[in-house]
C-alpha cells in the first residue's frame, strides 16, 4: 500500500493532469480519479483514495498525506500543509487559499474523522485546524482574515485526573469568522452568525449576530468538578472523554 501511494505522488507530481490520467488508465491504477478541466500543481499527495471532480484545481507546493482527499469542483491554492488520519472533502464551490495547516497528530483513533467545507465555503491564510475530531464549515461560511484556530481535542487539569476531552466543531451555514478568533473543541455555531476578530469561543452559538470580545474576567471554576460530567468513550486502544450535552448536528 505504502509503495503504490507513492508510485501515485510521484505520478501526479511530475506529470500534468493529461499525462497523469492516461497513467491511470493504461496501468489501472486503483483509489485515483481525476475529471476534465482539472488542474494539479507541484503538490506532494499521498492518499488511499483520490477524487478530483470535473473543474477542480490543486496550486503548488503543497503538502497532503492524508486518507482520502475529494474535491468536487473545488479549489485548493499554494503551500497548504494537510496531515493525518483523516478525510479532506470539499464541495462545489469551496476553496482554501494558502499557508494553512490542517492537521492531526492522533492517528491511533480509528473512526472516520473528516474536514469538511461545504458548498460555497472558504478558508483564507495562515490558518490552523486541529482534526483530532472532525470539523465541518457550512455552506457560504467564511474563515477570513488569518491566525484563526480550529481545536477538537483539551485536556482538563483535575488535581488527580488529566482526561483528554475530544469532540467535533460544526459551524452553521453563511458564518464569518474574523481573523484570530479561537474554536474550542465540541463547539456548535448555528447559521448567520458573524465572529469579530480575536474572539474565543468556548461553548455553543444557538443565535445568530455579532460576537465580540469582552474585557478579562474572573470565572468561577474548578476543574475536578468538570471532570466528573465527563463521559469516557473507548476507541480501539485509544480512550478519551466527551462532554455531556446534547448536540444538534447538521
Amino acid at each position: 500500500m505504502r509503495i503504490s501511494r507513492f508510485i501515485n505522488s510521484f505520478i501526479l507530481f511530475f506529470f500534468p493532469v493529461c499525462i497523469s490520467r492516461c497513467f491511470i488508465r493504461i496501468f489501472r491504477i486503483r483509489g485515483i480519479t481525476i475529471g476534465d478541466n482539472c488542474r494539479i500543481g507541484f503538490s506532494y499527495i499521498n492518499c488511499e483514495s483520490l477524487v478530483i471532480l470535473d473543474n477542480s484545481s490543486i496550486g503548488h507546493f503543497n503538502i497532503i498525506k492524508i486518507k482520502s482527499l475529494e474535491l468536487r469542483g473545488a479549489k485548493i491554492k499554494h503551500f497548504n500543509f494537510v496531515k493525518g488520519n483523516f478525510s479532506l472533502q470539499f464541495d462545489k464551490e469551496s476553496w482554501m487559499h494558502s499557508l494553512n495547516k490542517i492537521a492531526s497528530d492522533w492517528n491511533e483513533i480509528d473512526r472516520p474523522r473528516r474536514f469538511y467545507l461545504k458548498q460555497g465555503a472558504a478558508v483564507m491564510v495562515k490558518n490552523s485546524f486541529d482534526v483530532t475530531d472532525s470539523i465541518t464549515i457550512g455552506e457560504g461560511s467564511l474563515i477570513a482574515g488569518s491566525g484563526s484556530q480550529i481545536w477538537t481535542h483539551a485536556f482538563y487539569l483535575g488535581e488527580k485526573k488529566r482526561p483528554c476531552v475530544i469532540d467535533d466543531v460544526v459551524i452553521g451555514k453563511r458564518c464569518y469568522v474574523g481573523s484570530r478568533v479561537v474554536i474550542c473543541s465540541g463547539v456548535h455555531i448555528c447559521d448567520d452568525v458573524a465572529l469579530g476578530a480575536g474572539v474565543t469561543v468556548a461553548k455553543d452559538i444557538l443565535n445568530k449576530g455579532l460576537y465580540v470580545n469582552q474585557p478579562l474576567r474572573f470565572i468561577d471554576y474548578d476543574a475536578d468538578s468538570s471532570i466528573e460530567n465527563l463521559s469516557m468513550v473507548k476507541d480501539g486502544a485509544f480512550k478519551y472523554y466527551r462532554k455531556n450535552k446534547q448536540k444538534d448536528y447538521r
